[in-house]
């Protein structure tokens, strides 16, 4: 953590958030609070380091379109389990594989729950990674690329794309965030990444959008 956030602030960045889960546990499993993080910044860093505590706050936010569309995938497949009887027979959680909504024997979902638990507990983390599922870990791994105060440079000979990302229509909620992380992943995968400006909207009386760039 000190290394990411030194290497941050040698790349120029002023500030920096470090967000603490909940139960988080170090190596050794002592336990990692804010409070014992910010000993150790203002120790290695130099500075003053401020601790909020989000609570309710966080659940606050304005859903972004993917958090709508994956409650109306999740309602509408809840809905049809119970119409269709599905339920009747053994209780059933409604999860995504594949980004399907798929049908979840309850007592299944607790049971590799439980598993995951034991795992941490055991300091299994590699284990408790892959009990996780592939969505979790690509999260992770983008999560990590973001972090990152610089993107990997190029691989010598690789074929370098040169990719720009367009806004189209009125502003949706998480739209920044999403272009943002699409921007630091193909950076970090060396490719090159263009700005487009210039862009304008079309007139009212027509019905596609027109863009220049």
């Amino acid at each position: 953590m000190l290394t990411a956030l030194k290497a941050g602030r040698d790349a120029g960045r002023r500030d920096a958030i470090v967000v603490v889960a909940e139960g988080a546990t170090d190596a050794e499993g002592q336990p990692i609070t804010s409070e014992r993080l910010q000993r150790v910044l203002e120790a290695q860093l130099g500075g003053s380091v401020r601790i909020t505590v989000l609570g309710h706050v966080q659940r606050g936010g304005a859903p972004s379109a993917f958090d709508r569309n994956l409650g109306t995938i999740m309602g509408h497949a809840a809905v049809e389990t119970l119409l269709s009887g599905g339920a009747d027979k053994e209780s059933l959680a409604i999860g995504m594989r594949g980004n399907r909504a798929e049908r979840i024997p309850l007592v299944e979902s607790v049971s590799r729950s439980r598993e995951v638990n034991t795992l941490l507990e055991a300091r299994e983390y590699g284990k408790a990674l892959e009990m996780r599922g592939s969505s979790f870990n690509t999260a992770l791994q983008t999560m990590g690329t973001l972090l990152r105060a610089l993107p990997h440079p190029p691989q010598p000979g690789q074929r370098r794309l040169r990719l720009a990302i367009l806004h189209a229509g009125a502003p949706a909620p998480g739209m920044n965030a999403a272009v943002r992380a699409a921007v630091r992943v193909a950076l970090d995968q060396g490719h090159v990444v263009l700005g487009v400006r210039g862009g304008y909207r079309a007139s009212p009386r027509t019905t596609s959008r027109r863009w220049t760039g």
